[in-house]
């Protein structure tokens, strides 16, 4: 039996200042397919999404749905016509249960006009049974982790008929388990004829779900194939435009062990006497498990956390660090895993971005703006910042030329020990790429680096040694030559090498 289409996008396209976002291209979807959408930062996968939920209007092109034509959506519109679009974020209210929150806004009544809590209940336990959902239907949102939110939510969704799921990066924070999870549910909702387009720059999630596969490169379609009709090192070539190998072999440089940066005795929170060193030019992996305490610990050595114990040396030299301007003074530099919200102001332009740091390190000093000017273009040049002029706002760049602004914020600040917290989170396989050679071109310069990464194979590839945390201690270092997924996951879970 022919399945029945239930989206077309016929020539859509859209720009924004100094970018075309999305060109002239085509997509459809049918019933109870899973159509998953590929492509780099800056491909248009975004620009796309806001599109189908309303949030942005076409410049061109027709969107049509159930045989009617529309030239743009109205989030309104696009949520009459059963378009659902869940996000990383969880927009769940946390102090209601699970039945509250799945049929908020439309809770059934009584005679007497009041809720009717029983059969709120026995609905709702009805809808997460069939999606395969095992929770309680009395249990609080706010007491749920993330993953069970997220089923929360796609339960929601079903609950109003939604015929077009859109899942946005939804594993982003995910441990394995929690993913198969989520695929079988994400599975389960498309067998009940609900078409589910599924975007993730985890590739081997994409070929694991999928029906078909899109991608998009530089806002333009550059395929679409069919279920086992094409191979993983196909789509990679076809996402960047040129051949890539799996995982990134990094250039070797020398380290000078007669220079360190030593974190001693570092305890705060969760974190108890942690205690490492950096060699000059030596790339120091942080791993573990989710709540082993990784981001905690480089949290407290930026001073962005208040220690209760411990000592930073750097080069011999005992630094004060009891908050991030002290930090900064002192050469230390933190990349934080969230860099949107923590990392660049979206709404300031690239230029105001990499200069702030440094602006505050030299306050009290008139500006020179032809020579700010010059030292941001400098930047922009070296570490190959995509953006059509510096004055250009960061929100409009791709989240790997974001995650560059930063770098170069710390670099023109002068930065010597660079703290890295997930730095290729969200990223696309060529930027990591070009983040993965900054960081070696930064190791040659004498820079001292420490990487927190949730990346195995990126931990493997990069680091010269890497620390594995646990319950809020170091339980294991690892050299280059023992450096494996095993061995790191054995001192992950309490393990012994």
């Amino acid at each position: 039996m022919e399945r029945k289409v239930l989206l077309e996008v016929k020539g859509c396209s859209k720009s924004f200042p100094g970018v075309k976002a999305f060109n002239k291209v085509d997509f459809d979807l049918y019933e109870g397919e899973i159509h998953c959408i590929v492509g780099e930062n800056g491909a248009g996968k975004s620009t796309f999404i806001k599109m189908l939920s309303g949030a942005l209007r076409p410049d061109e092109g027709t969107i049509i749905i159930g045989g009617q034509q529309y030239s743009y959506l109205t989030p309104a519109l696009a949520h009459q016509l059963g378009i659902t679009t869940i996000y990383q974020e969880i927009s769940l209210a946390p102090e209601l249960t699970v039945a509250e929150n799945i049929f908020m806004g439309m809770e059934p009544v009584n005679r007497f006009g009041f809720i009717d809590f029983p059969k709120l209940d026995r609905e709702s336990k009805k809808l997460l049974e069939n999606l395969k959902i095992d929770l309680g239907v009395e249990a609080l949102v706010g007491s749920l982790n993330i993953p069970q939110k997220q089923s929360i939510q796609i339960a929601k969704a079903m609950a109003r008929e939604a015929k077009i799921f859109i899942l946005d990066e939804p594993t982003a924070s995910y441990s394995s388990n929690e993913i198969g999870n989520l695929l079988a549910l994400v599975k389960e909702v498309a067998a009940k004829g609900v078409g589910v387009i599924y975007i993730s720059h985890h590739l081997e999630e994409v070929f694991s779900i999928h029906d078909r596969i899109t991608i998009l490169r530089d806002g333009n379609k550059v395929a679409s194939h069919q279920k086992n009709g094409v191979t993983l090192e196909k789509i990679i070539s076809e996402m960047v435009g040129r051949d890539l190998s799996m995982f990134y072999t990094r250039e070797l440089v020398d380290i000078n062990y007669t220079k360190a940066v030593e974190f001693k005795d570092i305890s705060g929170g969760d974190i108890k006497d942690v205690s490492f060193k950096i060699h000059q030019g030596e790339i120091v992996g942080l791993a573990g498990m989710v709540g082993s305490g990784r981001t905690d610990l480089v949290r407290l050595i930026f001073g962005a956390d208040q220690k209760s114990s411990g000592t930073v040396f750097v080069e011999g030299h005992e630094i004060q660090v009891t908050n991030p301007s002290l930090a900064i003074k002192a050469g230390l530099s933190l990349l934080t895993e969230d860099r949107q919200k923590t990392g660049v102001i979206l709404e300031h332009n690239v230029k105001w971005n990499i200069s702030i740091v440094h602006m505050a390190n030299t306050s009290g000093h008139f500006i020179n703006e032809r020579k700010e000017r010059e030292d941001v273009n400098h930047y922009v040049k070296a570490i190959d910042i995509k953006t059509p002029t510096i004055y250009q706002e960061v929100r409009h760049l791709s989240g790997g030329n974001q995650q560059k602004v930063v770098l170069a914020k710390w670099l023109y600040a002068d930065a010597n020990v660079i703290i890295f917290d997930e730095p290729t989170r969200g990223i696309d396989i060529g930027s990591k790429e070009e983040i993965y050679k900054l960081m070696v071109q930064l190791a040659r310069q004498g820079k001292y680096i420490l990487m927190v990464s949730s990346d195995m194979p990126e931990l493997i590839a990069m680091c010269d040694r890497v620390i594995v945390m646990r319950q809020g201690r170091i339980v294991g270092e690892i050299g280059r030559g023992q450096l494996s997924e095993e061995n790191v996951l054995t001192y992950s879970i309490g393990g012994i090498l």
